[in-house]
């Protein structure tokens, strides 16, 4: 992981430094998109009562599909590849393992004391509809956290610039 930031770090003087910035927005729109499919489906799954880590997992499937498919042909230019693919989840594991552990820690550290301090505030809402929307920014937390590691392993392992189509 060092040297693929110190290798990121590098590139910046070199003339292609525009490619990188194109490719790092791109790759940052390609995310929130996914990252708006995760939440929608974490907020669908949760309606329904799924529990919260399998909803993550199950989410992470649809989002990271989907990322799959928009940075190989949008961000980085390459063909849809199943090896590809199975390295490009692989490379995003360690993210979602960021993301599990993010969604876990405050599911477990700050939810009850978040909805004993927002309770009073937010009378209105159920504690339900308050803990869901806990879990929802936690989630989103957690996304953001993975985004850096997803990146650097999608720049420097997935789509190396030695593996031209």
């Amino acid at each position: 992981m060092a040297h693929a930031i110190s290798t990121l770090a590098s590139h910046q003087s070199h003339p292609q430094k525009g490619v990188q910035v194109r490719e790092l927005i791109s790759f940052g729109f390609v995310g929130a998109l996914g990252a708006l499919s995760n939440l929608v489906c974490f907020f669908v799954l949760d309606f329904f009562n799924v529990w919260y880590l399998l909803n993550a997992c199950l989410c992470f499937a649809l989002a990271v599909s989907q990322n799959y498919v928009l940075n190989t042909i949008f961000t980085f230019k390459h063909s849809l590849k199943w090896r590809a693919y199975l390295s490009y989840v692989g490379a995003n594991l360690f993210g979602f393992c960021i993301n599990l552990l993010v969604l876990a820690l405050c599911q477990k550290l700050l939810l009850n004391p978040c909805l004993e301090l927002l309770m009073p505030i937010f009378v209105e809402l159920d504690s339900s509809a308050l803990r869901r929307g806990m879990l929802m920014c936690f989630q989103a937390l957690g996304i953001i956290c993975a985004f850096i590691s997803n990146f650097l392993f999608a720049k420097f392992l997935i789509y190396k610039e030695s593996q031209c189509d």
